[in-house]
């Protein structure tokens, strides 16, 4: 009887304001449609502390406003053996054909910070769908170094999924975390590479094929000149 009080209790959503301020009123009425629901009756909630890494913030600004670009870097470096499809409607769909598939989609851009929201499902005996918020907040510290800090906000859809994810918080808490990660690596990465390895990161943009070279013709023409 004791777990069957455990799991109503773990079913009920969490209520609350988010942990830091984040302008909801800022973005469009759409985009708070989506952001809104899971920032305020969220399943789990991260919040990172501040981390540095080199590089200038007008790279990493680029690279976090053009997730698609930093997909087709990633897939020319061997990083990815597949290619996530960018959507008229902004989303960028990702399926790694094996276990995980989502989208993500930017909802706010503001001064120093950014909103995503993402949908996806996990694979595996039982297929587990959730949504999601990742607020990623930088800024330039040093001439050379950029802090990041950020939050992700997830709920769960299927009821059974919350409730586990409350009981097992412990265990899903490293899951949550790598898929914090997984958004901000390939940002972070591609920005070092501008400030530390220029002649790498042009080398690999230089290799595209001419209609995804279009789309870094701003950023190679702006590392051409450093």
């Amino acid at each position: 009887m004791r777990w069957v009080w455990i799991l109503f209790l773990a079913i009920t959503p969490v209520w609350a304001e988010p942990p830091v301020r984040i302008s909801l009123e800022l973005m469009t009425p759409a985009h708070q449609a989506l952001a809104r629901p899971v920032m305020m009756h969220y399943t789990l909630h991260r919040q990172y502390t501040p981390r540095r890494f080199t590089g200038q913030i007008a790279d990493f600004e680029f690279m976090l406003d053009n997730l698609e670009v930093c997909s087709m870097l990633a897939e020319q470096a061997g990083m990815l053996d597949y290619r996530p499809v960018l959507m008229p409607d902004g989303r960028l769909m990702a399926d790694n054909h094996s276990d995980v598939a989502g989208w993500i989609l930017p909802v706010f851009c503001g001064e120093n910070q950014r909103i995503y929201y993402v949908e996806g499902a996990q694979r595996g005996v039982v297929t587990a769908r959730g949504r999601g918020v990742v607020v990623v907040n930088f800024r330039q510290v040093t001439p050379a170094e950029i802090e990041y800090s950020g939050q992700l906000f997830v709920r769960a859809d299927n009821p059974v999924a919350a409730a586990l994810a409350h009981v097992f918080y412990i265990f899903l808490r490293h899951a949550v975390d790598q898929n914090f990660e997984l958004v901000m690596q390939q940002p972070i990465l591609f920005t070092h590479l501008a400030a530390k390895h220029t002649p790498v990161l042009r080398q690999l943009i230089q290799q595209l094929a001419v209609e995804d070279y279009r789309k870094l013709t701003i950023l190679d023409e702006r590392l051409a000149i450093r």
